[in-house]
């Protein structure tokens, strides 16, 4: 219908994405410690939603009903939201701890544990645009089991605490 009046084919989704992101600041301003609870953003978002978010959402008002918006396209913007500067923290060394596997990975020389740390990395890039480690549950459990091969060597018997490093931090989160 949007193409029959002669309007632009975009369906609006970077606007979209940066007025949930907007949103989101806001809620999580209201609960910054502690965040809205774990897995209550589909509650907690709503009265947070712009109107024109709504509006470009539901395409003009084209599908007929609101829609909800089941995440916030962030893991890093989701954690804050749900869990708040706790869960916020412990998302950031999470990621410092992957940042860190997914360089020795590389920097090891073999294809396998390369392969691996790109894979993670592809992941947490994707992760900061889509939320696939705390929202969709395939992709979470494939980051964790990558960012577990990553962080266990074979090489050097040392980094033994990195493992319980990840473990804790995935637990914690």
């Amino acid at each position: 219908q949007e193409i029959e009046r002669g309007e632009s084919s975009d369906l609006g989704g970077l606007k979209v994405r940066e007025l949930i992101t907007r949103a989101s600041v806001r809620a999580i301003s209201d609960a910054p410690f502690l965040g809205h609870g774990p897995g209550q953003f589909v509650v907690a978002f709503p009265p947070y939603r712009d109107p024109q978010e709504i509006e470009l959402s539901t395409h003009q008002r084209i599908v007929g009903a609101e829609t909800e918006v089941e995440h916030a396209h962030s893991d890093l913007i989701l954690a804050l939201f749900e869990t708040g500067c706790l869960g916020g923290i412990t998302l950031l060394f999470l990621l410092l701890h992957a940042l860190s596997s997914i360089r020795r990975a590389l920097s090891r020389g073999d294809d396998t544990e390369a392969g691996l740390g790109l894979g993670l990395a592809g992941l947490l890039v994707v992760s900061f645009f889509h939320a696939p480690l705390l929202h969709h549950p395939f992709t979470s459990a494939l980051g964790f089991v990558l960012l577990g091969a990553t962080s266990i060597t074979v090489h050097n018997t040392s980094l033994r605490s990195t493992r319980w490093l990840s473990i804790a931090l995935a637990v914690l989160l």
